[in-house]
């Protein structure tokens, strides 16, 4: 169904996600499920052709074994109808949550997360949310429908959760914001405080924070410096090269065992040469902590 120029090579010692993936709804180690739509990017449009681009990239990339796979598809969403597609993308990721133990979630804009946080919150109770962004989410309002208001509809959804933003840059966001997110009691880590303290450092505080606990993590593509991902939503400069938030997901995922990871704001039409849907994919890949003996 997507080309996968890995399956060229014709190593028979080798295989590929795309050679092993099975497509349906059965029940599986790993779930795959798209969200195409991008009815609230206020921005740069363009993010409901992701999930076919990542899948073209995540297909190709070597199957390290150790689990199994099954791509579920993507939600049938309708263009000019918000609320009907974020119906159907609870009740899809809800589902595949239900019958997998890891659920890769690709947006679509960052609706994408909220819903499938607002599925997570039906089946587990105050689950945290950890969020790789340039920016805090917290708008009061905004003409329009808009997805810098996620992290707010996020605390709404859950009064209690423990939700964390990290890598916001402040020359991007105006103070206000910062001072919205402590009323709301999300958590926020800039990047200059990452700069300060060191990956380490924050690969343990953030362990020590959502050890334990039920947990989504979610990363905004624009969460990485714009020299690396050139096709996101809403660039900002001076985020996460890739080797630096490859890490911290790898590490993380593998520590905590989230059952729901979601990518969201690719924007493929501003891509150059597939930079960005090849660390979109990679992002996935090291997401993967389901591994069987």
């Amino acid at each position: 169904m997507f080309r996968s120029a890995g399956f060229s090579i014709g190593d028979p010692f080798e295989k590929r996600i795309g050679q092993v993936i099975k497509k349906g709804l059965e029940k599986t180690d790993v779930a795959l499920l798209g969200v195409p739509w991008d009815g609230a990017a206020a921005t740069r449009a363009g993010s409901r052709a992701a999930p076919k681009k990542i899948r073209e990239h995540f297909y190709s990339l070597p199957y390290q074994g150790g689990f199994e796979i099954c791509d579920y598809g993507d939600v049938d969403t309708l263009n000019g109808d918000p609320q009907e597609t974020w119906k159907r993308t609870v009740e899809a990721v809800k589902l595949s949550v239900q019958s997998s133990l890891e659920t890769l979630v690709m947006g679509g804009d960052s609706t994408s997360s909220y819903c499938a946080f607002k599925a997570f919150c039906e089946l587990e109770k105050e689950p945290c949310y950890l969020l790789f962004d340039a920016h805090p989410d917290v708008r009061v309002e905004y003409p329009g429908l808009t997805s810098g208001r996620v992290v707010r509809w996020i605390r709404e959804a859950s009064a209690s959760s423990k939700i964390i933003v990290v890598g916001v840059r402040e020359h991007s966001n105006h103070p206000y914001l910062f001072t919205e997110a402590k009323k709301l009691k999300v958590e926020i880590i800039t990047m200059s405080q990452i700069e300060n303290q060191g990956l380490n450092t924050l690969l343990e505080r953030l362990l020590k924070e959502l050890s334990g606990q039920a947990l989504q993590i979610s990363v905004n593509m624009d969460a990485f410096d714009p020299s690396c991902a050139p096709g996101v939503n809403s660039p900002s400069v001076g985020g996460f090269y890739p080797r630096e938030l490859l890490w911290l997901v790898e590490k993380l995922c593998q520590t905590l065992k989230p059952k729901l990871f979601d990518l969201v704001e690719f924007t493929p039409c501003y891509d150059v040469m597939d930079m960005s849907a090849l660390l979109a994919a990679t992002t996935l890949s090291k997401a993967i902590w389901v591994k069987r003996a």
